[in-house]
């Protein structure tokens, strides 16, 4: 097999496809718009739930730049499973401190 085919072949595979639907793309920047929002408004009372939403919004940054940088530099897998794991637990990790503010909040306010 020539190498202008196996090129071919493996051109195929990313050229091949549906276009993502309309939808998605506002969907991912009203979220992320409104993940931004969030840290900017709000009253004062909620200050303290501002921070583990920042937190979130780095450590989603950093780990796709991680997982991009990985994925074009050594391996689209070892991107892939970086960005897929690393969004998880900076998932978890939000809930975890976001409801760790909650508590504060209440305590503070004294709405337990």
């Amino acid at each position: 097999m020539a190498l202008d085919d196996i090129e071919r072949l493996q051109a195929r595979t990313h050229i091949d496809y549906p276009l993502t639907p309309w939808w998605v793309h506002p969907t991912i920047g009203v979220g992320l718009g409104a993940m931004i929002l969030a840290l900017r408004v709000g009253p004062v009372a909620v200050g303290e739930l501002r921070r583990p939403l920042l937190v979130l919004v780095i450590a989603y940054l950093a780990v796709v730049l991680l997982g991009l940088t990985m994925a074009y530099g050594v391996n689209a897998v070892v991107g892939a499973a970086i960005i897929a794991i690393g969004v998880t637990l900076a998932s978890l990790s939000y809930d975890r401190a976001y409801g760790r503010a909650t508590t504060l909040v209440r305590r503070r306010l004294s709405l337990t």
